[in-house]
């Protein structure tokens, strides 16, 4: 039967399958005159693109958890490149960086500093447990004073080139407000959000609506306004990859239809003078539309969900599993997507070893309770699944008496919520000497307090990997074994 080293490593695998270096590896050819060729796996038969490098100003800048990844393969390659254009002595062919800024999590682990520094790259740490603060937005308006000064810059040459990293976390992390929206008001809304169950999509609508570089306005600054050529990589971390969407598209103009304040009516939420005004303006806002086909902007995603659970899907083919895939749309509240998981398990024919994977990212509606405790959405939906096999097991609905359950539900980046760990997993039926009922369980997600749950009762469930490198949401796990002895 498969153990809890073999789980974790179906998600070390999945892991490794989306690290950017690997993403980008897969994405672009450094080819021998300078040229980058690159590849847009979203258009029919991953139609390529090609630009030069080389004698040209190239700007580089970043927001996300995947961020430092995928530019260090980048620069790795330049790297390469330079090093065998020095060597031959063609070092007027080599390729510079003027300057790059890079904003990524507190707690980001570069072990490149040195190309990096090299390259006139620099990394900057904000955003605490993904939130927009102070940090944020300094580190933002420095990579905007980056941008601007191209122009101050001689160029007799060709068009510069700004080449952007966007990942899963990129909003929080390139955050600048209009005015007078202060960083605490905009905090506030997206607690607000967040506490009635809005989706990843709904919320960066609305983060889009009050920031000055979001919904495309960065690719304004930079191909209208400063006269560039825009490349961006991007990570996706957001269901059906909605490139508009993703870190809420500070590159790539809106193609939603609905307005932020339907979203904020839809949920009566209470909004201070300033966002309310400056949202009742976006209405009014004419969308440059010729910015989606200028030829000066490419974004380009490189990876999301479904390539992790191509990773696992193929691995627990290889131990004999019947396999279904359901997809990387999963979403709603982490109670009905538990309850679909078990609807499943109890109505599955199958008469072999089973599995059922899927990705994507649900909700938790916290409500009014003053006293909300810690926890993830994949705790949490560890902690309502285990809940609810005990329900099923006390009623008589759930016989497993000859097999067992394995369960994991575990988030890509590394960190579920504001807590050191990525998730849980455990086997089912439960070790005997775990001492908690029903009822102590119902206390517990009364208050949304999955973390401390765990923590408490269960540590042994509890991933704990550290920042993954990586975001393209989450990972959930269930599989069946029968018993042969």
């Amino acid at each position: 039967m498969i153990n809890q080293s073999q789980l974790l490593n179906l998600y070390r695998s999945a892991l490794h399958s989306v690290q950017p270096e690997s993403l980008i590896q897969t994405s672009i050819r450094l080819l021998e005159d300078g040229t980058l060729l690159f590849w847009d796996r979203r258009k029919l038969a991953s139609k390529n693109y090609k630009t030069k490098l080389t004698e040209r100003p190239i700007y580089i800048f970043g927001a996300g958890k995947a961020v430092i990844g995928m530019c260090t393969e980048l620069l790795n390659q330049i790297s390469v490149y330079n090093k065998k254009k020095y060597d031959l002595n063609f070092s007027q062919k080599q390729i510079n960086i003027n300057r790059g800024r890079l904003n990524v999590p507190i707690g980001s682990i570069c072990q490149t500093n040195e190309l990096f520094s090299s390259f006139n790259v620099s990394i900057h740490e904000c955003a605490k447990n993904n939130i927009p603060d102070y940090e944020s937005v300094t580190n933002s308006t420095k990579i905007i004073e980056m941008l601007k000064n191209i122009s101050d810059e001689p160029n007799d040459t060709t068009k510069p080139l700004v080449i952007g990293f966007i990942s899963g976390g990129g909003s929080a992390l390139l955050s600048l407000p209009k005015e007078p929206i202060t960083i605490e008001q905009k905090q506030e809304l997206i607690k607000q959000l967040v506490g009635v169950g809005a989706t990843i999509s709904e919320l960066n609508q609305v983060r889009g609506a009050i920031s000055q570089l979001k919904c495309g306005q960065l690719s304004n600054i930079i191909v209208n306004e400063l006269k560039c050529e825009l490349l961006t990589f991007i990570i996706s971390d957001i269901i059906g990859d909605p490139i508009d969407l993703i870190a809420s598209g500070p590159t790539v103009m809106p193609t939603y239809s609905s307005l932020p304040m339907d979203i904020i009516d839809k949920y009566d939420l209470k909004l201070s003078d300033n966002i309310r005004k400056t949202l009742e303006q976006h209405r009014h806002i004419q969308i440059d539309k010729t910015l989606s086909s200028n030829e000066s902007i490419h974004n380009i995603i490189i990876g999301n969900n479904s390539t992790a659970l191509e990773t696992i899907q193929i691995e627990l083919e290889k131990l004999g599993f019947k396999l279904e895939n359901l997809g990387s749309e999963i979403c709603g509240e982490a109670s009905d997507v538990i309850r679909m998981f078990l609807f499943k398990l109890l109505h599955s024919k199958e008469s072999r070893n089973i599995c059922w994977i899927g990705g994507g990212e649900t909700t938790i509606t916290l409500g009014d309770h003053k006293n909300i405790g810690l926890g993830g959405r994949c705790q949490e939906m560890g902690l309502i699944c285990l809940h609810e096999l005990m329900k099923l097991e006390n009623s008589g609905s759930l016989n497993i008496e000859n097999g067992r359950l394995t369960l994991m539900f575990v988030g890509t980046d590394g960190q579920d919520g504001p807590t050191p760990s990525a998730g849980v997993s455990f086997h089912y039926p439960l070790n005997e000497n775990l001492k908690f009922d029903q009822t102590t369980i119902e206390s517990y997600l009364s208050r949304h307090d999955s973390h401390n749950f765990f923590r408490k009762h269960f540590p042994s469930a509890l991933i704990e990997t550290g920042p993954s490198g990586t975001n393209v949401m989450d990972i959930y796990c269930l599989i069946y074994e029968i018993n042969k002895n």
